[in-house]
């Protein structure tokens, strides 16, 4: 397969794609991350509808959830301060448009926490994402440099490349 739309394994003519095998796209939803490896790894993230790498980042061990952890974590939008969660905040603050709309809602009495904000954030995003599993968090590490070494100049979400 390759990356075309929807699902498939990433292109291997792309060059962060032949690095390693990674697994299939999915939707980042709760339902589909419950099937990543709850080992160390790396990910990327994409916007539904193109092939365009938006994001790049790795899981540690996280206490024995790995990338199942952390790609959870982002799913029930559980971490508007870091990585991919915060990547899917900064771009949903820029557009006046939905923020106004829950302000609106906001106003009219609804009652939005913060993981309400970030979940929503998230979700405007429309991300698939896939990984590749690694057997410790310092392959994960040196992994996720050339993955991003690959994706440099490209406009990736990520703070810190």
């Amino acid at each position: 397969m390759n990356a075309a739309l929807p699902g498939g394994t990433p292109d291997a003519v792309e060059p962060w794609a032949a690095l390693v095998e990674w697994s299939d796209w999915v939707p980042l939803t709760v339902s589909d991350v419950r099937q990543a490896p709850t080992s160390p790894g790396v990910y990327v993230a994409r916007s539904r509808g193109s092939r365009k790498v938006v994001y790049a980042g790795m899981a540690g061990e996280r206490s024995g959830h790995g990338l199942r952890g952390r790609l959870g974590v982002y799913a029930r939008g559980r971490a508007p301060h870091s990585g991919l969660g915060a990547a899917c905040m900064d771009r949903a603050l820029e557009d006046t448009t939905w923020v106004r709309a829950r302000a609106d809602a906001v106003d009219a009495g609804a009652r939005w926490t913060v993981n309400d904000w970030a979940l929503a954030a998230v979700d405007r995003a429309e991300l698939e994402v896939c990984w590749a599993a690694q057997n410790s968090t310092g392959a994960a590490e040196h992994l996720e440099r050339a993955v991003l070494d690959s994706l440099a100049g490209t406009g990736l979400w990520n703070r810190r490349q």
